[in-house]
């Protein structure tokens, strides 16, 4: 809550929003507050856009800063596709991610032209929240932040009052906008405007000459356990949309003769996932193995995979010689939670449009049985 607050109150014309999933514990942050509206579901943003005053072109864009769980994002799809087109008015979902399961779901919302936006710590997710609510002004493009959902000192969660601070925020949405600015530029500029330093969206650690290199969308593998295993690095994606597949080359050392997409999925039967798919859209000169190992969710959450647990993977990742897809989990040992897994579909259930949603009902006349088959947890 503190994090959507705080990017809420940093910049003028926001409207801070909250579904009914967060409403213990946001009420004393926003007692004060005028511009807080608490909406019973996520799709009630969709009508809050709708009647927002965007009339008054010489007014900075109108800034809607939506708090929503992960598991509501895939109804706000119509959203975020309307508002990549009519540019106003701006839009951050900030969604607190505490498993696989939840970063999964926020890669489903990954093709409707808003950007995804990672941070890795507490105190990352605050400067973040404010960045991505610069960036969406300055685009006019929607932007969806996830953060670590544990709680945090609340001494991080502060305001950015500072003049050197408002005052960069100021140059830079005043500034002129390029006609070739993308996304990935908007947000690292914003970034440097709220924490006084450029800030990378790709990152490279582990070897210089690495062997085998894993492509992450966020803090999945610890340094401690890259710098455990020999010939490992770890390319670290805090901008999964749009993707920079230059930056993305750069950071990858050609050395590597395997690059593993490490995808968070909520099963690990879901298949490829969309980082492999990332992968292999980029033009590798060295032509690397590209592999894909899925990491489902787990009990112990977002807890990074350890260095005994990397050196399973690993191990396993070298003995591939062509494209493959495999269970990190299953590899390493890691335990996998069975509540994240989709239980099979019961008739009667499917038959009742009242329990499965407007959106489910339409798949279901649209796929019928093929629908059923296609969630089964042995599919």
């Amino acid at each position: 809550a503190a994090v959507a607050y705080t990017a809420a109150i940093t910049l003028d014309s926001t409207t801070a929003v909250a579904t009914s999933s967060f409403a213990a514990n946001i009420d004393e942050l926003v007692a004060d507050s005028d511009n807080f509206v608490r909406l019973p579901q996520a799709t009630g943003i969709a009508a809050l856009v709708a009647d927002t005053d965007t009339s008054d072109s010489s007014k900075q864009r109108q800034l809607i800063s939506a708090l929503v769980a992960p598991k509501d994002l895939i109804s706000l799809i119509p959203t975020l596709r309307a508002l990549g087109r009519q540019q106003r008015p701006s839009l951050v979902i900030h969604v607190p991610v505490s498993s696989a399961a939840d970063v999964s779901d926020v890669l489903a919302v990954r093709d409707s032209g808003s950007a995804i936006l990672r941070s890795m710590s507490q105190q990352d997710a605050v400067d973040y929240a404010v960045a991505a609510s610069i960036a969406a002004q300055r685009l006019g493009t929607p932007i969806v932040h996830c953060f670590p959902a544990e709680s945090g000192d609340s001494a991080e969660f502060q305001g950015y009052a500072a003049p050197s601070t408002q005052e960069a925020i100021r140059a830079y949405l005043q500034a002129e906008k390029a006609s070739d600015e993308s996304a990935h530029d908007a947000v690292r500029q914003a970034l440097a405007a709220v924490v006084g330093e450029e800030q990378e969206l790709v990152s490279y650690f582990g070897a210089k000459d690495a062997q085998v290199v894993y492509v992450t969308f966020g803090n999945v593998v610890s340094q401690a356990a890259v710098s455990a295993v020999a010939g490992v690095g770890v390319v670290q994606i805090s901008l999964a949309r749009p993707l920079n597949p230059s930056a993305l080359k750069q950071a990858v050392p050609a050395s590597a003769k395997r690059v593993v997409a490490l995808d968070q999925t909520r099963r690990a039967e879901a298949g490829w996932g969309p980082l492999f798919f990332d992968l292999a859209l980029v033009a590798w000169e060295h032509r690397p193995i590209l592999l894909n190992a899925v990491l489902p969710s787990s009990p112990a959450g977002l807890d990074t995979v350890t260095p005994e647990q990397l050196e399973a993977i690993n191990a396993h990742a070298l003995t591939l010689a062509s494209p493959a897809h495999f269970n990190a989990a299953a590899v390493a040992s890691i335990p996998e939670d069975a509540s994240a897994t989709p239980q099979p579909i019961d008739e009667g259930a499917v038959s009742e449009a009242a329990t499965v949603g407007a959106y489910g009902q339409l798949l279901r006349d649209a796929f019928g049985l093929r629908l059923r088959v296609a969630n089964a947890s042995e599919s």
